[in-house]
């Protein structure tokens, strides 16, 4: 099949302008092969928060940040899976020569409308040594809760409101 240039050079910008907007790449991880795909700012264009998610560069989809301490850029997404009406929030932290994928939340796919993800602020104590970490918060209040990685896993450790309980 070909594509006329035209479609192609769409498909192309397409795809730099999700980069782009997200920040860093999605490293592979097993969910994207088994039906899951990361949100976009066109799953939630008739949501009621749409307008408040055009406010983030990320669209509250993305977080960019150390999790883990090691001085490299892992990632955290909202992922969706159409087929099994899902969505989760994951973080992946890259170390050489391996992927790991944490399962922060899972909810109903509707759900996920509601749902935004934020850098956490550091943490300053000497479990944590200052890592970021990653807000879970509903659109329309904001109040939600901080996961930072402890070297094994990530915990919820504070509930916490970014500050976007402005109207819609």
């Amino acid at each position: 099949m070909v594509i006329p240039n035209s479609r192609l050079a769409t498909a192309v910008i397409c795809v730099l302008l999700a980069t782009a907007a997200h920040g860093a790449e999605l490293p592979p991880i097993a969910f994207l092969s088994m039906g899951f795909r990361e949100a976009t700012m066109a799953d939630f264009t008739n949501s009621s928060w749409a307008a408040k998610r055009q406010r983030d560069a990320s669209g509250y989809l993305a977080v960019t940040a150390d999790f883990n301490g090691d001085g490299k850029a892992d990632e955290a997404r909202i992922l969706l899976n159409e087929q099994q009406k899902v969505a989760y929030i994951v973080a992946v932290i890259q170390s050489p020569g391996k992927v790991d994928t944490y399962v922060l939340s899972q909810m109903a796919l509707e759900e996920a409308k509601d749902i935004g993800i934020a850098l956490a602020n550091p943490l300053v104590n000497d479990e944590s040594r200052g890592l970021a970490g990653v807000n879970i918060f509903a659109l329309d209040t904001g109040q939600g809760q901080a996961n930072y990685f402890d070297g094994e896993e990530f915990n919820t450790r504070v509930v916490s409101s970014i500050g976007t309980s402005e109207s819609k």
